[in-house]
This record gives C-alpha cells, structure tokens and sequence, in this order.
C-alpha cells in the first residue's frame, strides 16, 4: 500500500467520524429543542371529567334499566 493511499484512507476515516458527531451533535440539539417548546407535553390522552352531580344523574337514572 502506498504511502499516499493510506493517508487517503486515515482522511476519510476522520472525516467521517466528524461527520458523525457534527449529526449527533445537531440531532441531541434539535431534541432538546423540541421539548423545550412545551415542558409539560405527554404522551397520555387528557382525561376529560364530567361534573359529578351530571354522571351521578345519569348513572341514577340508568340504574332501574
């Protein structure tokens, strides 16, 4: 192998590791951002209560049934 190929390879091998971090770098940075925009996000479904007196009605008039 001659000399000039194997600086080529070393080159490229550290060009690409570069790379690599520069996109792990941006990709760590754009998911910090994303979850700044709303801190309290969730992955759960909002829960939607009915006031009591409303369920307790319409569970008191489903009971004879």
């Amino acid at each position: 192998m001659s000399m000039r190929r194997g600086w080529t390879i070393t080159l490229a091998a550290v060009g690409l590791g570069l790379i690599g971090v520069v996109a792990g770098a941006l990709g760590v940075q754009a998911q910090r951002a994303s979850t700044r925009d709303d801190p309290f996000k969730s992955s759960y479904l909002s829960v939607n209560e009915e006031n009591f007196r409303v369920v307790f009605a319409r569970m008191s008039a489903a009971k004879p049934q």
